[in-house]
């Protein structure tokens, strides 16, 4: 054998012997990354406990993120893809099998030996560009890592977003439902009234429309729950059999304060992993530019080894060279195929940079919104309801008002809590969309804490006080001299009695901006009052 075609062949073999199959499994090689981001995947083999486990018991949010991270079908089409990474990081490894010929040709010649001849080729334009090639299939490999994990915290993003969906549908449809009972109480009051002539019928009919309409909107606020629990179970990847879970029974409520704009613009620069992907990308696209061009005129050049046996038994050995001349293809187009991937990779990491500025900034700008939407609930309308509650159901007491008209300011504190609930709803959807959009938990504030809100606390009254809309002591003496029958005045929706504590031990309505109010029990997953 020649020194030169075998040199090359070994080099061949040794760089094909150096290169072994990445790793495919994208949990455990994402484990550095997500750590550090405050997530954690766990291994497959806990998928079925974690599915037992949920039946019967209140959902959380950690635990539906583990859920989503094992068992999401999306998910798991994500974690694939870093397979076919891996396998062009295999092959890019390795130059091109060398092919065997093998000839024999018989001769006419009487007594002649036949033709027998034995050849192996090695493409070695392969071979020139085999560590570029190994260097940007790596790089490649890297950045789908990246892109995985990107997805994998989009999907956790997800289910956190999920999870508060249900347990806001869930409060507000136990408010719903005391907006309901009281304005049924309202139109029941009101026909007593119609009935012992006081009065007309078309007063009679608003409050039964009015009762009628409340009814509607706490069927919106049912299916509201439903499709929550369904969008949940979709990002779990659970199917119907598994909806046994029950919601959670309090909704987060605020923090004291939020992480600055220009903290969480660098703490993105710096964690976002598809930012860092698109960055891995451009670095790729322009290795491979400068690979195109340093061989843009280097075709297929083949080396072969052969030896023939001739008729007369002699032998011939030697080498052979094959190369393609670049006369009507120079190249030209290959490299402006990369010169364009190159300056697509450029604006679409240029865009990316701008929509993660771009989204920060809006979604700070929601969460700071609806900070001040509840705050503004918290502190001022909701007082404002309590306190017309209290000095109306004083007038009634006196036979100076109306009972019905009670009724109604009770119906629109309820409301108010509805709103406040919803408040505080959207500013945690805006804040897991700012986790989104940052790539990594936001910043804790020292001193910051956040206590949760259960509807039962805003909507039930507390025991010798008017807060919480307390009708204790309501005295209808004087309606009744009016033909007003009143016996049984609870009305459904109206409870006289001492309610329970929530589960952070506040009672009522408490107006400290350092406490949340601690928003029925609720059964979360039939959707029926406990």
């Amino acid at each position: 054998m020649q020194p030169i075609p075998a040199a090359l062949l070994t080099l061949g073999l040794l760089a094909a012997g150096c290169a072994p199959l990445p790793s495919t499994d994208a949990r455990s090689v994402l484990a550095p990354e997500l750590a550090a981001r405050g997530l954690e995947v766990d291994d497959s083999t806990l998928l079925e406990e974690l599915r037992g486990g949920l039946a019967g018991q209140e959902i959380t949010p950690e635990t539906a993120v583990r859920i989503a991270l094992l068992n999401n079908p999306g998910l798991q089409a994500e974690y694939a893809v870093l397979g076919f990474a891996a396998a062009d990081v295999y092959e890019a490894a390795r130059p091109r099998n060398p092919s065997l010929s093998v000839s024999v040709l018989s001769s006419d010649e009487s007594g002649a030996a036949d033709q027998v001849g034995f050849g192996i080729a090695q493409h070695f334009t392969e071979l020139l560009t085999l560590g570029a090639r190994t260097r940007i299939a790596e790089g490649e490999y890297e950045r789908v890592r990246q892109q995985i994990g990107a997805s994998i915290l989009e999907t956790a993003a997800d289910a956190q977003a999920a999870v508060l969906q249900v347990a806001s549908a869930a409060q507000l449809v136990a408010v719903r439902e005391a907006i309901a009972r009281a304005a049924s109480a309202s139109a029941g009051l009101a026909q007593r009234v119609f009935d012992a002539g006081n009065i007309s019928r078309l007063e009679l009919a608003l409050e039964k429309a009015d009762a009628a309409e409340s009814s509607l909107t706490l069927m919106e606020a049912r299916s509201g729950l439903g499709v929550a629990r369904a969008e949940l179970n979709a990002v779990m990847g659970l199917g119907a059999a598994d909806d046994t879970w029950r919601a959670p029974a309090t909704v987060p409520g605020l923090p004291e304060a939020d992480a600055p704009v220009e903290d969480l613009l660098l703490l993105a620069d710096e964690k976002r992993l598809d930012l860092a992907a698109a960055r891995a990308e451009l670095r790729l696209r322009a290795d491979a530019l400068g690979l195109t061009r340093r061989f843009r005129l280097l075709g297929e050049v083949d080396i072969e080894l052969s030896t023939e046996r001739e008729t007369d038994r002699s032998r011939i050995t030697g080498p052979a060279l094959g190369v393609e001349l670049p006369l009507f293809d120079q190249g030209a187009g290959r490299v402006a195929r990369v010169r364009a991937q190159l300056d697509h990779s450029d604006a679409a990491l240029r865009e990316l940079e701008v929509g993660i500025s771009t989204s920060i900034r809006a979604r700070s700008a929601m969460l700071a919104a609806a900070r001040e939407r509840a705050a503004q609930y918290r502190d001022v309308l909701i007082p404002l309801r309590e306190e017309i509650v209290t000095l109306m159901q004083r007038q009634v007491n006196y036979m100076l008002d109306d009972p019905s008209r009670l009724l109604l300011a009770r119906q629109q504190g309820f409301e108010a809590y509805q709103g406040y609930l919803e408040a505080v709803r959207d500013y945690h959807l805006a804040r897991v969309e700012l986790v989104r959009a940052v790539g990594a938990p936001l910043p804790a504030i020292a001193g910051a804490r956040a206590v949760p809100l259960d509807a039962s606390g805003l909507i039930a009254p507390s025991p010798g006080t008017h807060h919480g809309m307390d009708h204790t002591g309501m005295s209808h003496s004087g309606a009744e001299q009016h033909g007003m029958d009143h016996e049984g005045m609870n009305h459904g929706g109206m409870d006289h009695g001492a309610p329970d504590r929530d589960a952070t031990g506040h009672e009522g309505m408490h107006h400290q901006r350092a406490k949340e109010p601690a928003l029925p029990q609720h059964d979360t997953h039939s959707g029926e009052p406990r």
